[in-house]
């Protein structure tokens, strides 16, 4: 079950790989911040993962980022990385159907 919150939230990294067809996590950097996952100070990961979707009836796949806690095991997005990801997910479109 996804929530929504202002940001996204997975219910862990397993699930989320399950559900969104992610193969593996490259971690792109780690940053000191607040988590919203588990209210904490901590370092916090950004990760890039291989995402597959279905836009406008053409599957796609392409690299989305999103920050993972490793202290509630789940994955999430900000508005920032909301936007990235969809355009990613635009451009991929673009590409596969020569636009």
């Amino acid at each position: 079950m996804l929530h929504e919150v202002g940001i996204t939230i997975f219910p862990s990294e397993d699930e989320a790989v399950r559900a969104l067809g992610r193969n593996k996590m490259k971690v792109l950097n780690e940053k000191e911040m607040l988590c919203p996952c588990c209210m904490e100070k901590h370092k916090v990961k950004e990760v890039l993962v291989v995402e597959n979707n279905v836009f406008q009836g053409v599957p796609v796949t392409y690299d989305a980022r999103y920050f993972y806690c490793d202290h509630a095991d789940e994955m999430y997005a900000d508005e920032e990385q909301l936007l990235l990801n969809d355009t990613a997910m635009k451009n991929a479109y673009r590409k596969k159907t020569n636009q």
